[in-house]
């Protein structure tokens, strides 16, 4: 559970709704800086949800080795859509997007 600033406290599954509310919004928004905060809506909003996991799993000792395989994997990837040609990165568009969803819905369900 998350508290707010006036102690009430917030569902996930309320962060998750209102995470997807952003993304959708993102895709529909067209100044800058609302575009932004659409992108920071989004990923703070799982990111709160994911807070208590984290703390969790700290004491495990996963935790290190987790976020170091993310992290090679996202400069993996990152390194190979800098230098693929404009044209293959948009036929994958679709399909990661509902990967996206699907592990909004596993957020959800978990």
């Amino acid at each position: 559970m998350m508290f707010t600033p006036l102690g009430a406290v917030v569902s996930p599954v309320v962060r998750s709704l209102a995470g997807i509310g952003a993304l959708v919004a993102l895709a529909y928004a067209k100044a800058p800086q609302t575009r932004l905060a659409m992108f920071h809506g989004f990923a703070g909003l799982p990111g709160a949800g994911l807070a208590k996991v984290v703390a969790t799993a700290s004491y495990g000792g996963i935790l290190l080795p987790a976020v170091a395989l993310a992290g090679a994997t996202f400069a993996g990837f990152s390194a190979a859509a800098l230098m693929a040609p404009k044209g293959p990165s948009v036929k994958m568009q679709g399909p990661l997007y509902a990967c996206l969803f699907g592990l909004i819905a596993v957020q959800i369900m978990g």
